[in-house]
This record gives C-alpha cells, structure tokens and sequence, in this order.
C-alpha cells in the first residue's frame, strides 16, 4: 500500500513575508493587467481561439470560425473580448479580397508562455 504524506501548513508567518516580497514586485497596474488577461482567457471559446491562433499566426476569421465551428456572431464577440483584453490583435489584408489576420499580441505571447511554463 502507498502512504501519503502530507506536508506540514506553511507558518503564517512564513506565508505572508513571502506575499510581502511578491506584491512589492508587482505593482497594482502590473496586477490589473494581468487579471484582464486572465478575464479575457476565461471561456472555453476564447481559449480555444487563444490557442488556435498561436498555433496559427495570421490566421483569418472565416478560418478561425471553420476550424472552431463556431457561430459567426458568437466569434466575433469574443474575439473583440481577446482584443480588448490586449490578448489578439488583427489587421486586413488584400488578397483579391479584404481579409482579417489575427496574431497574438507581444502580451499575448508572454501570456502563451507564461501559461505553458505552468502546466
């Protein structure tokens, strides 16, 4: 049979001069930031999306929406969320007819890599 051990609760004491050097390393601004990431982040859609696009730089709407198989309008909504939350950014682009290509954002990127560094 395997035991398990359980670890010891950390001290509060501990525990909070440990919060106290991280909070004096992260300002409130860099805190608010973050949370809007992980707002923009926080729906499955949006995740997916997140995700596609890393994977798929420049990649257009209708490409997004076919390999998603998400509604139009559903789509659209969430990318606006992604793109106010400074994740996604797109632009047009002419090839015989006007097209979007959505990227993620240098933020974006360290949001990619920050996730991937945590699971």
């Amino acid at each position: 049979s395997v035991s398990s051990r359980r670890r010891a609760p950390m001290p509060p004491q501990r525990m909070m001069t440990g919060m106290q050097s991280e909070l004096e390393e992260l300002s409130l601004e860099q805190a608010h930031q973050k949370l809007r990431f992980y707002t923009a982040l926080d729906h499955p859609i949006r995740l997916r999306v997140f995700f596609l696009i890393t994977k798929n730089p420049g990649i257009s709407f209708n490409g997004i929406r076919k390999t998603l198989k998400v509604e139009k309008g559903h789509l659209a909504y969430h990318l606006g969320i992604l793109k106010v939350g400074g994740l996604v950014n797109f632009e047009y682009q002419r090839k015989g007819r006007q097209t979007s290509s959505y990227n993620l954002t240098d933020a974006g990127k360290d949001m990619f890599r920050e996730l991937a560094k945590h699971s």
